[in-house]
C-alpha cells in the first residue's frame, strides 16, 4: 500500500456549502428582481402605478418590496431544496 492508498482510505467529512450557497444565489435573485423591476416601472406607466404602495416614495416602495419578498422566498426554497 502506498501513500495514495491511505490518502483515499481516510474519511474526509463533506463540507456543508449547500446553506451558503443557498443564500449567496437568491441575494443574487433579489438583486435582479429589484433591476427589473425599477426598470419595468421606468418603461411603463401601468406597471409604475401598480407598484406605488406609499405614496410619498412612490413606486420604490413596490420595487423593493417584492424584491425583498423574492429573496427571502428563492432563499427558504433554496434553502430548504437540500434537504
Amino acid at each position: 500500500m502506498g501513500i495514495l492508498d491511505d490518502i483515499h482510505a481516510a474519511e474526509v467529512p463533506a463540507l456543508p456549502n449547500g446553506p451558503g450557497a443557498a443564500a449567496i444565489l437568491s441575494a443574487g435573485i433579489g438583486c435582479f428582481a429589484i433591476g427589473l423591476f425599477g426598470f419595468a416601472a421606468d418603461k411603463s406607466a401601468v406597471i409604475k402605478s401598480h407598484f406605488i404602495l406609499y405614496k410619498p416614495t412612490g413606486p420604490l416602495s413596490g420595487e423593493t418590496a417584492l424584491a425583498i419578498i423574492l429573496w427571502l422566498v428563492s432563499w427558504a426554497i433554496l434553502a430548504l431544496g437540500r434537504l
